[in-house]
């Protein structure tokens, strides 16, 4: 293997969880009586963050802003995270990593709906440490709690990457220092440069594992 340790992303990394959070804003914008746009523009902004979709979406009224975050919280939260789809190919890169003698971290802004994610598919035991919103860490691109890990772990900064959907991602791993991986199947940024970059987890584990 390339590197050792993998500090995974979890919405739109591992889950192929976008259109499902595209729903659910859509179905929050509607709630409060706003325009809805397509599920294209909606995925455009959420790429970005939850955040700044709704604010964009709010047409920068922080009030409203808010509104929407509590009404899409409300209609995640009634959503089963077992029915969060992780992307082919993904249990079997996670599975060989460990089976190789690597370890697999989450960093991730989502709650601990996350874990639920990780649970319903049994896949919690593939992983060393998960770092969810409950943390409390700085959030990406500060890169504090890959920092936490690799203490923690008595990481070699050489043997870790990190991989994630967005710019965000791997920002946060340059400032930890770690190799940075931009999993884009959707080829949302074709022109920002990491240090790897895949499409799909059949290539991605055919190189890096």
């Amino acid at each position: 293997m390339i590197f050792s340790h993998f500090i995974w992303d979890f919405d739109g990394t591992l889950f192929n969880s976008y259109p499902l959070m595209a729903e659910d804003l859509a179905m929050a914008l509607k709630s409060l009586l706003l325009p809805v746009p397509s599920e294209k523009a909606i995925l455009e902004k959420l790429k970005a963050t939850l955040k700044s979709a709704a604010l964009v979406f709010a047409n920068g009224d922080e009030n409203l802003t808010q509104e929407i975050l509590s009404k899409y919280a409300y209609y995640a939260d009634k959503r089963n995270a077992k029915n969060i789809p992780l992307y082919p190919g993904a249990e079997d890169c996670l599975v060989k990593i460990v089976s190789q003698g690597g370890s697999n971290y989450i960093f991730t802004h989502r709650d601990k709906s996350a874990i639920k994610a990780l649970e319903s598919k049994n896949l919690s035991p593939l992983f060393a440490h998960c770092i969810t919103k409950e943390h409390a860490f700085p959030r990406k691109p500060s890169a504090d709690a890959l920092n936490h890990i690799i203490d923690k772990y008595n990481i070699d900064k050489k043997r870790c990457c990190m991989i994630g959907d967005r710019p965000l991602d791997m920002e946060c791993a340059k400032n930890a220092d770690i190799a940075a991986i931009m999993f884009d199947p959707e080829n949302f940024y074709p022109s920002y440069r990491a240090d790897f970059r895949f499409g799909d987890f059949t290539t991605l584990t055919e190189y890096l594992v």
